[in-house]
């Protein structure tokens, strides 16, 4: 299956194929691809080029279902190109609302389920030693005082915002608690 944009250059490795292979050759729609040994697709040397299925190019490219560039630490370099080719895109659901149906998250609800959440505490509860290290730790900008600027931030953040416990009556625990 040739995929968009990208027909006029595989079709070249098919040539490039064919040429060197008679005896093996690459027909249209046999679902077969051709894959660079060294990954470097501008290296068409033909000791480089190998025929696969796409299936098995697929799962050459994959590794446990994961995108094989997963984990790679990429150059200062490609990072700032890859930077740069991106720049004014749009992301895909941006602007988008409620762009998976009442099922899809039904079934992403379902699959995480039971799952550990980002923080991994899905579940879990701190223990009682785990508990008194934080009640005993000091926030990390107290004393700190905010600046100007970062006060007028957060007065235009929260500028016409309900506070989240207006209308909630103050019992006896949570004033005890707050003095």
């Amino acid at each position: 299956m040739k995929r968009k944009g990208t027909q006029g250059r595989h079709s070249i490795y098919h040539k490039l194929w064919n040429e060197h292979h008679p005896d093996n050759q690459i027909v249209p729609g046999d679902g077969c691809v051709i894959h660079h040994i060294d990954e470097n697709p501008n290296n068409n040397v033909p000791k480089n080029l190998l025929k696969m299925t796409d299936r098995e190019h697929k799962k050459h490219h994959t590794t446990g279902g994961r995108h094989h560039n997963q984990g790679k630490k990429y150059s200062p370099e490609l990072r700032k190109k890859l930077s740069d080719a991106h720049k004014g895109q749009v992301a895909w659901n941006k602007g988008k609302k409620d762009y998976l149906s009442e099922e899809s998250r039904y079934k992403i609800g379902a699959a995480r389920r039971g799952k550990p959440s980002a923080c991994g505490m899905l579940g879990k509860k701190h223990s009682e030693e785990t508990k008194e290290k934080m009640r005993g730790r000091m926030p990390w900008n107290k004393g700190i005082p905010m600046s100007d600027e970062s006060k007028q931030k957060l007065r235009e953040t929260i500028k016409g915002k309900i506070p989240w416990n207006k209308g909630i009556k103050q019992t006896d625990y949570d004033k005890t608690k707050s003095t």
